[in-house]
Formats: structure tokens, sequence, C-alpha cells
């Protein structure tokens, strides 16, 4: 009887074991993101963390000046589900909720852009990895229908890149969006068409983009926006990073996003003709 016992012992801590050992390969990325527009209520400091698998997605992100009880928030997705879970350890609280839509009255009708791309040769290493540093210069338009007004948004931004050949982490991250979200997928590759069709293979670990912003009062602002990977690896990540704690309490809002969805297209579309006016080019 020891023995059954002793044995049924040994078969309930390995599946525990196993539980707990449980891995997915996929990228552990820690990213870093600066933007200084001169004025101090748009500068700021973003950092973010993800843990991407070819099912799961966690993201982490601090604002620096986010209240010390959000800063260590996440966010939980699924390419199988639509839903996505915001969880609160300072709260332990965990909230499902769908993934935000895109909304359908800002529309892209057609771009006149011109990007150059000049390869500035090779570059120092980042996170050990070889770089090749590019320049992208892109000047021109974009015309946008926001709400049903028609408006154009002008282009003229200088962006430097750093790019490592041997690193994809933008296509899995690319690939993994598409299975959890098409749609978004679909949004992004047509915004960044242009942009990105002449860069080189590879995945750009550190990048520079200075912009000229000038909104429907052709008032004119210069922004400066760094983006850095600070930590990049490729191994076996533990599914405990993309489950819930034991002991939080979950709360489902998933029918009261549906209702608040509807209402934020309501107010889209209410709210076109001013919108445009603050982003768009006059006379567009």
């Amino acid at each position: 009887m020891r023995w059954c016992a002793a044995g049924l012992a040994v078969v309930v801590l390995a599946a525990a074991a196993a539980r707990v050992d449980a891995q997915t390969v996929g990228w552990s990325i820690a990213m870093k993101m600066t933007r200084d527009t001169g004025a101090s209520a748009t500068a700021g400091t973003t950092v973010s963390r993800e843990w991407i698998t070819p099912r799961m997605l966690r993201i982490e992100v601090d604002h620096g000046n986010a209240p010390a009880s959000m800063r260590r928030n996440y966010m939980l997705m699924a390419t199988d589900d639509s839903t996505v879970t915001m969880v609160s350890p300072a709260r332990r609280t965990a909230t499902v909720t769908l993934r935000p839509p895109i909304h359908s009255s800002v529309e892209a009708i057609s771009r006149s852009v011109t990007n150059t791309l000049t390869d500035l040769g090779p570059a120092e290493p980042i996170l050990g990895h070889p770089t090749r540093r590019y320049r992208r210069v892109s000047r021109g338009s974009v015309v946008e229908s926001i709400a049903g007004h028609r408006c154009t948004v002008r282009i003229d931004a200088t962006t430097e890149y750093w790019v490592a050949p041997d690193v994809n982490a933008g296509n899995i991250a690319t690939s993994t969006l598409q299975r959890m979200d098409p749609e978004m997928a679909e949004v992004l590759t047509r915004a960044t068409a242009t942009a990105h069709d002449t860069m080189p293979r590879g995945t750009p670990l550190r990048e520079v983009r200075r912009a000229v912003i000038r909104d429907g009062q052709e008032h004119t602002q210069t922004s400066t926006r760094t983006f850095e990977f600070t930590e990049l690896s490729h191994g076996p990540i533990p599914d405990s990073v993309f489950q819930i704690p034991n002991g939080y309490a979950r709360y489902d809002i998933r029918r009261a996003a549906i209702a608040s969805s509807k209402k934020i297209d309501s107010l889209m579309r209410a709210a076109g003709e001013r919108l445009a006016a603050r982003v768009c080019a006059p006379g567009g």
C-alpha cells in the first residue's frame, strides 16, 4: 500500500513538474521608445516587453509617467481567440474584453510619397548582432477620408535604421498579428507599403525618425522619435508567462466592449470634421 501511495505521489509530482516546466519556443523582446517634440506635454519614454510564440502574445508597457499601480500591467492575446485579457498585478485582477476593431471612419484613399533609401554602410553591433545603417527620406502626402471628410496629410520625415540582417523578429511579429487580427495586419501592411518596400531584409534594432508635422492651422512642429531593442532572444518561454496567476479576480466585459465599440464609431463619425481640421493640411 505504501508503494502504491509512493507511486501515485511520484506521478502527481511529475505531472505538476510537467505543467510548471512546459515551454514553447518564441521571441522575448524588450524595446525602449522616446518621443520629443520640444514640448514637455508630448515628450516621454515608453518601455515595452513582449513574449511572442506561434499561439500567444504577451505585452507589458510602461509609459514612465503612469501611476505605479499600472506600471506592471500586461495584456494577453491568443491567435485562436478574439479576446484580450488585461492583467493588473497591483489589483490582482484579470479583465477579459474584445480586441478593439479597426474603425472604418478613417481610410487612406491614395498615397503620393517618395522614399529615398541610402546605404550608410556597416554600423556598430547591437545586442551582439552585426548591423548596417540606412537613411530613408520620405516626402509627399496621403489623401485620407476621416468620417467622410476628405483631407490631405503631409509627409516630411527622415528615418535612420540600424538593420540586423540575421534577425527576423519583425517577420515573427507580423505573422503572429496576421493570425490574431487579419484586419489590423492588412491595415498596417497598407499603411507601411510605400515606406518599407525598399527596406533590406532583416530587423531594425534601432530607429531614429525626425518628422516635420503640420496641422490644419499650418502650425509646424518637429518631432524626434527613437526606438531601440534593449533585449532580443529566441528560445523556450515558460507557458506560465501567458497564464493568469492563481488568486486573481476575473471580470468578463465583452458584452460592454461591443456596445462601447458602436458608440466609438458613432462619436468618430460625429467628430469627423473637427478631427480632419486638426490633422490635415488646409485645402486638402
